[in-house]
């Protein structure tokens, strides 16, 4: 996405807020002369939603760029800044002003606001302070990091460029997938810990409901109370790297559940050793879709009359359908149950209910439960 490719009108930096008031006089005077039975559009503002882009040299990206803020605008109609990272050296940052009008269900056409700022690498020192100016104040700021901005070959370009941000938003969405160890990129410089929301959560929902399930009943107390193990297999991209995001969130959740911590625990080689006992192991397997992380959920442990061993594994594959999980227990029938394994680059619909879920403050509360354990698991591996 060039400076000519900008979407809407190109303007200049400081006359952005005048043009967006011009651009509503036009729109509502349009509307008020037109002789249509449409109904007039309506400007909804519910956040601040900073998108961070590096889709200048992909078109596909561009695409589903566009795609993604139509389904956010549905949802969740905010005032847009799209960052576009750009490589050149040069310090002038372009602007462009757009709006984007959805039908809702209920007949209204619902707008949001739209800014683009094309930012090269002489101009990332400005971003800060031009964002602050985009603003709409007293409502919340959340940012997006997308997978494509800023490459991996460029890690200190991002540590730059986000860092100094991060003290504007109140949620960071980022996908671990993509930006592994942000946590520790973004918080270089911050003296507040960031608001991270990791999309693995989401993509973790259906397991964990399948997780809670296999617990969630009086008969099942018994089989809580005699739990001595846990076992979490994942595929990994190749040996000797950090386990994924998703696994810690996992094992994190599960203490949480459990009302464990991972206080005087003693840690070998992908095996956490509680005082009492209780372990949770990590183990790396090959085969499988990294993507998808997780391929089996093991739950040993003894009941009064035996022991118990419950295995959830993927036990199917399909590209379209996501893929299943068969549980098996012990005096349990065997059963399957199919899950959707798309990230969200490939489903915007999924990020469109991250930011929905984001507003929740239990939902969010969950998450940074169990988020924080996550982080202390992984630090036994640095």
């Amino acid at each position: 996405m060039s400076a000519e490719d900008l979407p809407g009108r190109i303007v200049a930096p400081g006359n952005v807020a005048s043009e967006l008031l011009k651009f509503w006089r036009e729109t509502a005077d349009h509307d008020r002369s037109a002789r249509s039975s449409d109904s007039p559009r309506l400007k909804t503002t519910l956040a601040n939603i900073i998108v961070f882009a590096g889709c200048e040299e992909s078109s596909a990206c561009s695409k589903w760029l566009q795609d993604l803020l139509t389904e956010l605008c549905l949802s969740y109609p905010s005032r847009f800044v799209v960052v576009v990272s750009s490589r050149d050296s040069g310090e002038q940052l372009t602007c462009s002003v757009n709006s984007r009008c959805v039908l809702s269900d209920n007949g209204q056409h619902v707008c949001s606001e739209e800014i683009y700022l094309r930012v090269p690498v002489g101009a990332r020192k400005h971003l800060k302070h031009m964002l602050w100016s985009l603003l709409v104040p007293d409502i919340e700021v959340i940012m997006i990091a997308l997978p494509g901005f800023l490459g991996y070959e460029e890690l200190e370009a991002l540590q730059e460029t986000i860092s100094p941000l991060a003290d504007l938003a109140g949620r960071i969405i980022y996908d671990s997938a993509c930006v592994p160890a942000a946590a520790t990129l973004w918080s270089v410089g911050t003296e507040e810990p960031l608001h991270l929301y990791d999309t693995s959560w989401v993509r973790l929902l259906g397991l964990r409901n399948l997780v809670r399930e296999q617990f969630d009943s009086p008969l099942a107390k018994d089989l809580i109370m005699g739990l001595e193990c846990v076992e979490i297999s994942y595929s990994a991209r190749s040996s000797g790297l950090l386990p994924p995001n998703k696994v810690f969130l996992l094992a994190g959740w599960i203490l949480s559940c459990l009302g464990r911590d991972p206080e005087g625990v003693s840690f070998a080689d992908g095996e956490y050793k509680w005082t009492d006992g209780f372990t949770i192991r990590l183990i790396s397997v090959e085969g499988g879709s990294s993507a998808r992380s997780v391929q089996q959920v093991l739950f040993k442990g003894h009941h009064p009359v035996h022991s118990y061993l419950m295995s959830l594994k993927i036990s199917s594959e399909d590209a379209e359908k996501g893929f299943a999980y068969n549980v098996a227990c012990e005096n349990l029938d065997s059963k399957e149950i199919l899950f959707s394994g798309r990230s969200f680059q490939e489903e915007p619909m999924l990020l469109r209910e991250i930011i929905t879920c984001v507003q929740d403050d239990n939902t969010y509360s969950s998450y940074r439960a169990a988020d924080l354990l996550a982080m202390q698991l992984a630090d036994f591996y640095i």
